[in-house]
């Protein structure tokens, strides 16, 4: 610098002149320096250092390049095609990014404001008639590889501990790459050294190939450390790429051997133990672990179920059964090998993958509609199968019970269910049961027996309470029917009326109960007793009256209803003779004129009517005749 000081001294040029001369002189090796069209990071420095020496202020450089712009142009541009300045290979295309590239970096590390840097740049894109941002991506272009061949000399070095986070942010600084371009570029070189180490960058065509048998090398995990710190990535990113990476070789290992586990659950903690081992090789924690693991087992028993849910669309029985078994053992086995980690138990377990409630569980994604639809099909294909049809067994108890909870089946709807599919059965079985103690071969034992088998059958089909009710309401009635069918003149028999009491028995119902089926049944014919048993005379003889009282009591009629029976009864009887007397007296005592215009009909003639009143002895007879 001082000897550029000295040369202006001896020549004595102005100040003006020699600031002039200096411009020049850095223009002219700017532009001379653009005729190589291979850029190198020197080529920053030298320019920094001539800019320097010749004491060029900001204003000089800007000017400086300004005017080699129209230079490069002139010498670059004017005489060479299009095409072929639009390649990018093409040294008179590779002089001036050059340029774009050595006049960003200078004028951006002239420290001037970003006005300034904007309005410098505008002139230089003016000259090549280039946008800002196509001139942005030119010298982006240049200065990425850069950047790129310093971060792969990074993943040499790094154990050396020759390379440092802050000689990657002079770089960066030099070569004008911004935090977002360095931090993607930073990522991808991680990314590549985690693929280097395990094995997977290489091409392989080797048909004996295992990606099971890919791992980190010894040291592996602690060089990854050093390079994130000198990248200066954060965990969260490198955790990332070496998920990446991992998770399917991972996924190799654990697939094979959860298919294993699921064929043999008794080797569920040996399983186990590669799985950790394999685990601990890729550098995977156990959070990532154990949602890989989760995701495994959710697609596992996921994919079985998927494929009931097709069988159980097309009504295929027994193909849904057999595949729905198929998924129970395979959802148990996994339950077992997940439970030998020891890191849950078989409850947390069950919510963190079977929760039907839970759309990323191994049935959650399953329409409710189709899940209810293959327990429907489940449990009438088990009751088929079972003996005789009517009884299912414990394991097919507990199986039902288990899919009521993985299939998220609600209460209600399994009752609903039991009442469809078991309901008719019980009630045959019931109605079947009354006609037979309505047989002729009935006694005490056949109702025990009968009672024994039809609590056994609701016991087994767990056919609800209420249902069982309403079955009991409706085989009674439709026994009081048959009675009465069979019964002569209505009226049952002693026979008959023993053999309701034991249907009552056998219905476990009590008379009280069933009153208002017996007044419907039988109440016409005990008032039809009672009208008979009045008589002509429309008295009911003393005699009379505890035989019709122990017909009550056999009929199961209630004193309260004989009584509005026999209130019926003597209105029945007593109506017509009292309407006789009434007929009499209007024909006594009326005129035919009178007695025409009261009933609305011609009379005649009444050749005994005299007038008079009647006497005491007339109401007598008509009563009594």
């Amino acid at each position: 610098m001082d000897s550029v000081q000295k040369i202006q001294t001896n020549f004595g040029v102005s100040d003006e002149d020699f600031e002039t001369m200096c411009t020049e002189i850095y223009r002219q090796y700017l532009v001379c320096m653009c005729n190589d069209p291979t850029t190198k990071t020197g080529d920053i420095t030298e320019l920094n250092k001539l800019a320097s020496t010749l004491q060029l202020s900001n204003l000089n450089v800007g000017e400086a390049h300004a005017e080699a712009a129209r230079d490069i142009f002139r010498l670059k541009a004017t005489w060479t095609p299009e095409d072929e300045l639009a390649d990018p290979e093409h040294p008179d295309r590779m002089s001036i990014d050059k340029f774009l590239f050595l006049t960003e970096r200078a004028l951006r590390g002239s420290g001037e404001t970003e006005e300034a840097f904007t309005y410098e740049m505008s002139r230089v894109s003016k000259a090549f008639g280039l946008s800002a941002k196509e001139i942005q991506n030119r010298c982006n272009a240049i200065s990425k590889p850069f950047y790129l061949r310093a971060l792969s000399s990074t993943r040499s070095k790094i154990d050396t501990g020759e390379i440092s986070s802050d000689m990657l942010q002079r770089a960066r600084n030099q070569l004008g790459i911004n935090d977002w371009a360095a931090r993607d570029m930073h990522i991808s070189t991680y990314s590549n050294e985690v693929r280097s180490l395990l094995g997977t960058d290489k091409e392989n065509d080797d048909d004996s190939f295992d990606a099971a048998s890919l791992a980190f090398p010894e040291g592996a995990l602690d060089r990854l450390e050093k390079l994130k710190d000198v990248l200066g990535l954060s965990d969260e990113d490198a955790n990332y790429e070496i998920e990446t990476e991992t998770t399917p070789l991972f996924q190799a290992t654990a697939s094979s051997a959860f298919a294993r586990a699921i064929e043999d659950s008794s080797q569920s903690s040996a399983v186990w133990d590669e799985i950790s081992a394999r685990q601990a090789q890729l550098g995977l924690s156990d959070e990532v672990t154990s949602s890989l693991v989760g995701n495994i087992a959710v697609q596992a028993v996921g994919e079985i179920f998927e494929e009931a849910v097709g069988f159980a669309k097309v009504n295929n029985a027994p193909k849904t059964m057999e595949v729905l078994d198929r998924a129970l053992a395979t959802k148990e086995s996994v339950v077992a090998m997940l439970a030998s980690s020891g890191n849950d138990d078989e409850a947390t377990i069950n919510e963190k993958y079977f929760d039907a409630n839970s759309q990323r569980s191994a049935v959650g994604f399953i329409p409710y509609p189709d899940r209810l639809r293959m327990y429907q099909i489940y449990y009438s294909t088990c009751l088929k199968k079972s003996k005789g049809g009517k009884e299912l067994s414990a394991e097919q108890e507990e199986n039902l019970s288990k899919f009521q909870v993985i299939l998220g089946i609600e209460e209600s709807t399994v009752l609903e269910t039991i009442k469809n599919t078991c309901g008719p059965i019980v009630k045959d079985n019931m109605v079947m049961a009354c006609k037979d103690i309505l047989g002729p071969e009935y006694d005490d034992d056949l109702v025990v027996s009968l009672k024994k088998e039809n609590e056994k059958l609701i016991s087994n089909l767990r056919v609800p309470d209420s249902l069982v009710e309403s079955y009991t309401r409706t085989c009674y009635s439709d026994s009081l029917g048959m009675v009465q069918n069979m019964a002569p003149g209505g009226i049952p028999g002693k026979e008959y009326v023993g053999k309701l009491a034991a249907i009552r028995d056998f219905l476990n119902i009590e008379i009280e109960e069933v009153q208002e089926g017996h007044l419907s049944a039988f109440g016409p014919a005990y008032k039809k007793s009672v009208i008979e048993a009045m008589g002509a005379t429309g008295i009911i003889r003393p005699d009379f009256r505890e035989p019709l009282s122990k017909l009550r009591m056999g009929l199961g009629v209630t004193e309260e209803a004989a009584e509005s029976l026999f209130h019926e009864a003597v209105s029945e009887k007593m109506k017509p003779i009292v309407q006789k007397v009434v007929n009499e007296m209007e024909r006594t005592l009326l005129t035919t004129q009178q007695l025409s215009q009261k009933r609305g009909m011609d009379m005649g003639e009444d050749m005994f009517q005299s007038g008079k009143p009647a006497s005491v002895s007339t109401y007598s007879d008509i009563f009594i005749t």
